[in-house]
């Protein structure tokens, strides 16, 4: 196979300038990130601080999370995109029932776009449904965990209610 003497569609020495600096720009910019000694991308882990009022039920159904019930929590990002685990053990749901519970992003990120994504695991009241994220459905600020056949989180569940999940979703400020 015989590769041109010069990119496609460049025809002068201006050109080939040209398209040099554009390669060395793309270029620096997918390394503008951090990295490790060993090349790996640095993601800069943080644990939030403990929030109660970023765990909500939907405005009928009410979820109750302690500082205690959140086993683990951390993101990291990089560049616009935030991988973003949370384990959620032993809280408890009241109110009138409901499909949906909401966890608002960690420090006061928002999310970019829309995205839906398979919960890995849920447990309500001794069940164990498939839960689904809904990332950006109606308000940028929160996730959206809702039974994957519609049906209602417990309204009367006292430390039966389990969440965990780990999605990467594009997120601004």
């Amino acid at each position: 196979m015989r590769l041109p003497a010069s990119p496609y569609g460049v025809t002068s020495a201006a050109g080939l300038m040209d398209w040099l600096r554009t390669l060395v720009t793309s270029i620096a910019a997918g390394w503008a990130v951090e990295h490790t000694a060993e090349g790996r991308h640095n993601w800069n882990w943080t644990t939030p601080t403990f929030d109660a009022t970023r765990f909500t039920g939907d405005g009928t159904v009410t979820w109750t999370v302690a500082s205690d019930d959140r086993v683990f929590e951390r993101y990291g990002l990089l560049g616009d995109l935030m991988h973003w685990t949370l384990q959620i053990a032993l809280s408890s749901t009241g109110g009138t029932a409901s499909p949906t519970l909401r966890v608002y992003l960690p420090d006061g990120y928002r999310l970019v776009g829309s995205t839906f994504h398979a919960a890995a695991y849920a447990s309500d009241a001794g069940g164990y449904p498939d839960g689904v994220l809904i990332a950006g459905s109606n308000d940028r600020r929160y996730v959206e965990v809702v039974q994957q056949d519609g049906t209602n989180w417990s309204n009367a569940a006292t430390n039966t209610t389990y969440l965990y999940f780990s999605i990467m979703v594009r997120v601004t400020r």
